[in-house]
């Protein structure tokens, strides 16, 4: 469909050629121009080869971070939960009913803070009143 003349690439079809006073459009050299293209069937062997994506370093890197972050917020997810528990008195009037329900019904599993007031067994050595207090 595309020839080239002098160096320029001219749909075939537009091609002209002027001599005296005559003007003769589509003149191609070549015939075969105008005849449809064959199309070429696809063999089994090429449909069958699996396409090989090139994936970018970017990209890579793109992907490990979004991974870490969907690790970070599962790992998170249990104390996100309970925390909005203990506190579903305070935020139940910005939540709809389902959510309201859903939180009342994690109370149950929610472990009660404990204050601690003496230092623990385990420890060797004695805690100052601060130290305890930061404990809690």
């Amino acid at each position: 469909r595309i020839i080239h003349v002098d160096g320029h690439a001219v749909l075939a079809v537009n091609n002209y050629t002027v001599t005296a006073e005559t003007y003769e459009h589509g003149i191609v050299d070549d015939e075969d121009v105008y005849a449809p293209k064959k199309k070429l069937k696809k063999t089994r062997r090429a449909a069958a080869l699996p396409k090989i994506k090139h994936v970018s370093k970017a990209e890579v890197a793109r992907q490990e971070h979004n991974d870490a972050v969907k690790q970070r917020i599962a790992v998170h997810e249990v104390n996100r939960r309970q925390f909005f528990a203990q506190n579903v008195e305070i935020i139940a009037p910005f939540l709809d009913n389902a959510t309201e329900v859903y939180l009342r019904d994690h109370q149950r599993f929610v472990v009660p803070d404990v204050e601690i007031t003496e230092q623990p067994k385990m420890l060797k050595g004695s805690m100052r009143d601060y130290q305890l207090a930061g404990l809690n």
